[in-house]
């Protein structure tokens, strides 16, 4: 679009990418406007969307409503996302953690808290103790 005449509030639309009505139209509110214009909108009401959703485009590069649950996808076994209904969503993992546990099992992994580490384990470093079978990480 190198139309000289070209408002730069109004973006004219090439030849078939619209009804050459909508041109014709567009056209003419540049011609009484001016080509120094460049007009704003104080209220823009779009009559075929749903008040409080989110604005996508559908596959014919219309706006349409959606939910944030259009732009979020979950992760098998890591991220599950549920749609509330309500256009809001829930993401949760696939097993409850409970912060104040004092031990919770990921796939067969046991992680507890313990009072006191054995004496080989070091500061800042992971061990595996053949005597229990069991990891321990030194917090210090």
């Amino acid at each position: 679009m190198s139309d000289t005449n070209q408002n730069p509030g109004i973006l004219i639309p090439p030849v078939g990418a619209c009804h050459e009505r909508v041109r014709q139209a567009l056209q003419d509110i540049v011609r009484r406007l001016g080509t120094s214009s460049a007009p704003t909108y104080s209220t823009l009401v779009l009559e075929d969307l749903t008040a409080n959703k989110l604005v996508k485009t559908n596959s014919d590069k219309a706006l349409a409503s959606a939910d944030i649950y259009d732009f979020v996808d979950g992760t098998t076994n890591q991220i599950n996302k549920a749609d509330d209904g309500d256009g809001t969503m829930t993401l949760s993992a696939p097993q409850d953690i409970h912060a104040g546990a004092t031990a919770f099992t990921v796939t067969g992994l046991v992680v507890n808290e313990v009072d006191s580490l054995p004496a080989t384990v070091v500061v800042g470093k992971v061990v595996r103790l053949a005597t229990d079978d069991r990891l321990y990480y030194g917090k210090g």
